[in-house]
């Protein structure tokens, strides 16, 4: 009788450990570093088509980009990439206000041609219902709107973890860099 009654307490200990905990912090991010090389482009639309590790990636040059003429086909492109999503438990005290914050800057006129650019968004929204089998999450904006999201994988164990009414801090990064390295 003892046995069995330290297995059932044995099963019920693990069953409660493999439940998600109540997750208040998740994360996912995405990071590429790689060179490309120039295929096409089109300077009237100012697009140029990059050829990366046998995918293509077609990329626009904004108007500040003052050194777009320099660019042929054939020249190497280094590209480095940082996305992240985080999401949080907001703070009592948080407004809900979405903040939103970057810088870019290009190459000099007559430098090689190249651009960087940080950018950084958050924002409070109210959680409102996880679906687990669709792997999808219903959100309220701050303004009203109800939005649904699929969530990644590194997020599932937080979202399961909310309840109706959570207020949840998102905050989003995105950085990026594209020099060019001229053919020879």
């Amino acid at each position: 009788m003892k046995v069995k009654v330290l297995v059932a307490a044995f099963l019920l200990a693990l069953t409660a450990a493999c439940e998600p905990q109540d997750v208040l912090f998740a994360e996912r991010s995405e990071t590429l570093n790689t060179v490309g090389t120039i295929r096409e482009l089109d300077p009237e639309s100012r697009r140029f088509v990059l050829r990366i590790e046998g995918r293509t990636l077609t990329l626009r040059a904004t108007e500040s980009m003052t050194n777009f003429d320099q660019l042929a086909v054939g020249d190497r492109v280094r590209v480095q990439y940082e996305e992240s999503i985080a999401a949080e438990m907001a703070l009592a005290d948080d407004t809900g206000e979405t903040l939103a914050t970057g810088i870019s800057g290009t190459a000099p006129e007559g430098e090689r041609p190249g651009a960087a650019a940080v950018e950084v968004i958050s924002t409070v929204v109210e959680f409102l219902a996880y679906d687990p089998q669709g792997k999808r999450a219903t959100l309220r904006l701050n303004d009203g709107s109800i939005t649904t999201v699929k969530v990644a994988r590194e997020m599932r164990d937080f979202a399961k973890s909310r309840t109706v009414g959570d207020r949840i801090l998102v905050t989003y990064s995105l950085a990026a860099a594209i020099t060019v390295e001229p053919a020879s």
